[in-house]
């Protein structure tokens, strides 16, 4: 019997290396499992008190609306100063954009006539303004208005007509 003893402990000890390999390796992924499931329970405990702490909150959104009427004159004096002048898709850019700051000032007009803080007077003075200082800018910038740019004029203050009659 005691010959079997010695048998398996040369056994056991020329396979020892792979033995305490293997050993190793399952350590290895005990422990990156317990880690695993640790962070999991950390990060779903986390969510939940987040998630609680969250609920009753009412979430604001807010517009925020820009004028770009500043960089626009800046544009203009540019290409005056330069003696260049603009051709006409420069010139329909630009209508563009006074037609977009237009939309932009009825729309908020509008807001400001529905929260009533503003009263319909108020709306359209500001837009009739705006037209008349996109007259101005065309002016300056040595630029006569053309008869697109007048129908569009015309046709944004028929719109603001018509909006002004409806808010009524």
């Amino acid at each position: 019997m005691s010959q079997k003893k010695v048998d398996a402990y040369k056994q056991q000890k020329a396979n020892r290396e792979k033995i305490m390999k293997k050993e190793k390796m399952i350590l290895r992924l005990e422990k990156g499992l317990a880690m695993l499931v640790c962070l999991g329970i950390v990060c779903w405990v986390g969510f939940s008190i987040y998630g609680k702490a969250t609920e009753n909150r009412v979430q604001e959104v807010v517009d925020t609306q820009i004028s770009t009427a500043a960089l626009d004159e800046y544009i203009n004096g540019l290409s005056v100063e330069q003696g260049g002048t603009a051709t006409t898709e420069e010139a329909a850019d630009e209508e563009a954009v006074v037609e977009d700051a237009a939309v932009e000032e009825e729309a908020a007009a509008e807001d400001a006539v529905a929260e009533g803080e503003a009263s319909a007077e108020e709306a359209a003075g500001g837009e009739e303004a705006s037209a008349e200082e996109a007259s101005a800018e065309e002016a300056v910038g040595g630029e006569e208005a053309s008869a697109e740019e007048t129908a569009a004029e015309e046709s944004a203050e028929e719109e603001t007509a018509a909006a002004e009659k409806a808010a009524e």
